[in-house]
């Protein structure tokens, strides 16, 4: 299989999640704009539009970030239709102000789908686990999608809601252009809270870098 192949049958799957949600002419809200420098993050919101621009071929009816989210602003310009919130990887207590705004949501919008673009879960404290489970136990149309499996195995044991493996939004962006390259090797590796506890061989000749500088 290409880069190519691999890429088209992303986006299928992505196209088939979408469309469970919303059709041609739906409105709908995505939320938690990503207003930061994770550039991994914008590609993912730049995937999530595309998604949903092209099953229904208009643009959000309400977006926000985490912490300018109007509730009232929000069911004026969105009165019926699902609210999305952005994928990514701050589903959990590492990233305490997303998730406690993804919290905020589930326990104020009731009326109405609430749908988790793909995510990965990390979770370090139990209590944050119970809290964040109510919540979603509570809500009458909650579903979760995820984009690793360990996540899943998670959401499966902890979490009473809908649960669904699905690719990261940024592959509905496609294949993209590619200047030269300026390195040889080059590790892209996590310098915040999200780095994994793992040791790579030397990297003498390689150029390491983290998106986020």
């Amino acid at each position: 299989m290409t880069a190519s192949d691999h890429l088209g049958e992303q986006r299928a799957l992505l196209t088939a999640l979408y469309r469970t949600h919303v059709a041609l002419g739906s409105c709908y809200a995505l939320v938690d704009f990503p207003d930061h420098a994770n550039v991994g993050d914008s590609a993912i919101w730049l995937g999530e539009l595309a998604m949903l621009r092209q099953v229904t071929a208009r643009d959000p009816c309400y977006v926000s970030t985490w912490h300018d989210f109007d509730l009232d602003a929000f069911r004026d310009a969105c009165p019926d239709g699902v609210l999305f919130l952005h994928g990514g990887g701050n589903l959990g207590d590492i990233w305490p102000h997303h998730q406690r705004f993804r919290e905020d949501i589930l326990a104020n919008v009731r009326d109405r789908p609430v749908v988790q673009l793909p995510q990965s879960i990390h979770f370090r404290v139990p209590a944050q686990v119970d809290r964040f489970a109510a919540l979603v136990a509570d809500h009458p149309d909650f579903v979760l999608y995820v984009r690793d499996t360990r996540s899943l195995a998670f959401a499966c044991e902890h979490l009473a809601c809908p649960s669904h493996l699905a690719p990261d939004s940024a592959y509905a962006l496609g294949e993209q252009s590619r200047d030269a390259a300026q390195c040889d090797v080059l590790m892209l590796m996590r310098t915040d809270d999200e780095r994994q506890g793992y040791t790579l061989p030397s990297a003498d000749l390689a150029t390491v870098v983290d998106w986020l500088e």
